[in-house]
Formats: C-alpha cells, structure tokens, sequence
C-alpha cells in the first residue's frame, strides 16, 4: 500500500483530481438516484438541502486547509461547492 507521504507532488496532484472527479461522479448518482425514486422536482429540492448542509462545512475545510482567517475562504463559491477546486475537465 502507498502511503500518500511516499507520493511525489505530481502525484499528489493527480490524486486530488482523482479524488475531485469520483466526488463530483458521486454527487450526480446521488442525485439520479433521488430523481428516479421521486422525480426531478423532489431530486432538486433534496440537492438544495444537501448543499445548504454541506457547503458550510466544505467552506470550514478549505479555511483549514489554507489556514485562511474567513470560514469562507476567500473562494468564490457556488450553488456546487469551490470554484477553484474543480476537477479538470
């Protein structure tokens, strides 16, 4: 098993775009899933409640990780989560 401390910065770098795509992938099963069971309607109002759950912790995250003084930041956020820590696409 690699252990991240092995791994060189480009590839830690890959890993954390690996990461952010099986994330983002995660997040469009979620919310197929809820729109087959109970419709588009049901599966955006269930979106927005998960994001307004989530985005505040993810915002908490980041200022740690950066060691930012804002909870925020200083990202430009959006309805999905950080501008600047999306996958490559």
């Amino acid at each position: 098993m690699v252990m991240h401390e092995d791994l060189s910065t480009e590839e830690l770098h890959r890993l954390v775009r690996a990461y952010a795509k099986c994330w983002l992938a995660h997040d469009g099963c979620w919310f197929l899933a809820v729109e087959e069971e109970r419709g588009l309607e049901e599966a955006i109002r269930q979106d927005e409640r998960a994001w307004a759950r989530f985005a505040p912790l993810e915002a908490l995250a980041e200022a740690l990780c950066f060691r930012t003084s804002s909870p925020m930041g200083g990202f430009a956020r959006g309805s999905s989560g950080s501008s600047r820590h999306k996958p490559d696409q």
